[in-house]
């Protein structure tokens, strides 16, 4: 939804994070886990209460199935490649205790402690929320730390079995990961059916430490109007058949949400922040098939969607109706499917076409009425925080007790006032003093610090609108700052303009860039 947030360790990609351009919500931007198994089965084996007894109960169901595996991978992503995942998919926060929005948890047998990799946004929030009598924090970017593949080809032995759920795994990374683990004589397992931390995670028992595993959402989906979408179902599936016969290809299988939603004019809330619904689409010369849960379509959605000539099929059924219509050639994007729906496609379909979705290219190209709406969106939002930034100046003036916590309610009600408004776009970044430069930092009611006049204060904030999304960063003091407050705020300034005023050929990435954005500081 909005542009993707990397390493902190760049600072050019850090002035991007925060000076980004937005794709508005009016353009947003496998097999074996069927829409009950992936939340909400509880299967038969022993209950858990701990998170030790959660990590022992995976090791067993690795010994125990055949090929046994040395080495369990557990993902950070859902079957559909989300960045940001719904409650019931926090597999690996559950079996690590790690909240952040990146990493990856390996387990393996022959180890008391098993690891957790994650970038340098996560560094210091892995190290405090994991028991480190039960995980190793991996802090990818860091001297002496290897990358996943390459620990697990150093430390696993020869001819050993790698596993990991097939569904959760994107092809791309899949194929990386299983030419470093060859290369060392070792098996990369992809595995049909339930994850084994959900099948653990389905197992905890009531009352102990472990959380229970979510309800998957059942919020209804609802329809993207015209107003906003700017093109119809029909128009938008005229332009993908055109574009797959340009790749050569009479079919499509699509898993990313966005997509989904994008390309059928429809939104839902299945994930938090994210106006998404969990769904897959099998686009054909002939045929348009929404696999989804129905219990959330409405008569009216139904209409909307069958009128485009959209077929209505259950979520589960993705997977026969890939054995049943991709037959031919067949258009792939590596990034954004998972092993699963690339394995399940492969044995059907003549040959299998890679490359970048032509619905990301698609929706990358604003029609007049998606520019409208983003321009409007950021409008309405930008006199919110008009509002705020007076309110804030007001209140520390008159010297009222505020937190960070307090501050981002406020926020957010001003935000509730404007036309069009869905929700937050994300949880608010209300940063007084030294909180501001955590990476990801989120305020919480018992440990937020106070917002006051004599502290830099940087609010990272936005909203979802039916027209747009908005994410906006700040930095202010709103007191009077010191001589070094003045010399670092003017330092970091003047990389910003070091680095937007930057010319650049085409493929040069934000590394690249970085010296530009670092020369002031």
């Amino acid at each position: 939804i909005s542009a993707h947030p990397l390493s902190p360790t760049s600072a050019a990609t850090f002035a991007f994070r925060h000076t980004r351009c937005i794709l508005s919500l009016g353009c947003i931007v496998g097999k074996p886990l069927s829409s009950r198994a992936s939340c909400t089965v509880r299967s038969a084996h022993r209950m858990v209460r701990t998170r030790s007894e959660a990590i022992a109960a995976v090791r067993e169901k690795m010994r125990s199935r055949l090929p046994s595996l040395h080495a369990y991978i557990v993902p950070t992503e859902d079957p559909h490649q989300s960045e940001y995942i719904a409650a019931c998919d926090q597999r690996r926060a559950f079996i690590s205790g790690f909240t952040g929005s990146a990493g990856t948890a390996v387990i393996v047998q022959d180890r008391t402690r098993a690891l957790l990799w994650t970038d340098g946004r996560y560094h210091l929030q892995a190290e405090e929320q994991v028991d480190p009598h039960l995980w190793e924090v991996m802090k990818e970017g860091t001297p002496g730390v290897p990358k996943l593949s390459k620990w697990l080809a150093a430390n696993v032995p020869r001819g050993a079995n790698v596993g990991v759920a097939a569904a959760l795994l994107g092809v791309n990374r899949c194929k990386a990961l299983r030419e470093d683990l060859e290369a060392g004589g070792i098996n990369l397992v992809p595995i049909d059916g339930p994850c084994l931390v959900d099948i653990v995670w389905d197992g905890v028992e009531k009352g102990g430490e472990l959380p229970l595993r979510p309800e998957r959402p059942r919020a209804p989906v609802y329809i993207q109007r015209q107003e906003f979408a700017g093109r119809t179902v029909s128009q938008k599936l005229t332009d993908l058949r055109s574009a797959l016969r340009e790749h050569e290809s009479n079919a499509t299988v699509l898993s990313a949400l966005d997509e989904v939603a994008w390309l059928f004019n429809i939104r839902g809330s299945d994930i938090t922040h994210n106006p998404v619904v969990f769904s897959y689409a099998v686009i054909t010369e002939k045929k348009a098939i929404l696999c989804v849960d129905v219990a959330k379509i409405s008569p009216d959605v139904k209409e909307h969607l069958e009128t485009a000539g959209v077929t209505l099929r259950t979520y589960d059924e993705i997977w026969s109706c890939i054995a049943s219509e991709c037959s031919g050639t067949v258009f792939l994007d590596g990034d954004r499917t998972s092993e699963a729906v690339a394995t399940t496609t492969a044995k059907s379909a003549q040959r299998v076409e890679w490359g970048l979705s032509p619905v990301t290219s698609m929706k990358g190209i604003k029609n007049d009425a998606e520019l409208a709406g983003m321009r409007a969106a950021h409008v309405r939002d930008g006199a919110a925080l008009c509002r705020f930034f007076c309110w804030l100046e007001k209140e520390l003036r008159a010297g009222s007790p505020l937190t960070e916590c307090s501050v981002s309610d406020k926020l957010e009600s001003l935000r509730k006032e404007n036309d069009h408004y869905v929700g937050l776009s994300f949880d608010t970044i209300a940063g007084s003093g030294a909180n501001g430069a955590i990476i990801h930092y989120k305020p919480e009611p018992a440990t937020c610090a106070h917002v006051t006049a004599s502290e830099m204060f940087l609010c990272d904030s936005g909203a979802q609108y039916l027209d747009g999304t908005t994410d906006v960063t700040r930095t202010v003091h709103l007191g009077e700052p010191s001589a070094h407050m003045k010399l670092c705020f003017t330092r970091v300034l003047q990389g910003f303009i070091a680095l937007a005023s930057a010319v650049f050929p085409e493929g040069t990435i934000d590394r690249h860039l970085d010296t530009l954005a670092r020369v002031p500081l």
